[in-house]
């Protein structure tokens, strides 16, 4: 019985996300991932434009987990906290994918996803409903920076104080 289109993307998704992971590779090219899942080139071009392509489909596949579970929460502080959540569970992935030949790319999509995901949840949250656009972009752009600088040299000692931090982001955030 033939994969079903949406099924072959995970397949290519999870072997290049384990080719990063397990085997620490600096350079992710097609002929390798299209070698650990057993289809063709042609195979792999049907479903990706290129490489790029895949791994901005694994961001955005990943951001929208992160929504869904992100919209069952009731506060915009326990909404930031599963975003951390789901970026610490994600930590190990991004950081060895900033080692590959990829890795300005991944920061790219990873940096425009969170900023997407902000102005989103401020705009849900009625957030900056007093700045002007210009403000309000601003605003987002100095978060979303300060974000992927505190998950960059995220470390054991911070998901202890997770709650902590969280709170911290979400006041300066808030403007409280």
């Amino acid at each position: 019985m033939p994969r079903v289109s949406k099924d072959m993307k995970v397949i290519i998704a999870e072997a290049a996300k384990k080719r990063v992971t397990e085997k620490n590779v600096k350079r992710l090219t097609v002929k390798d991932i299209v070698g650990d899942c057993g289809i063709t080139r042609q195979t792999f071009y049907y479903h990706f434009k290129d490489i790029r392509a895949l791994l901005q489909w694994i961001v955005e596949r990943e951001s929208e987990k992160f929504l869904s579970d992100a919209q069952s929460k009731d506060s915009p502080e326990e909404k930031l906290k599963c975003f951390f959540l789901a970026a610490i569970e994600m930590l190990p992935y991004v950081r060895k994918s900033f080692e590959t030949n990829y890795g300005p790319e991944i920061e790219d999509l990873l940096e425009k996803s969170l900023y997407w995901m902000l102005e989103r949840s401020a705009r849900e949250e009625n957030m900056y409903a007093d700045c002007s656009y210009w403000e309000r972009e601003l605003r987002l752009r100095y978060h979303t920076k300060a974000v992927m600088g505190l998950l960059r040299g995220w470390s054991d000692e911070d998901s202890d104080n997770l709650d902590g931090i969280v709170h911290q982001v979400y006041l300066l955030m808030s403007g409280v």
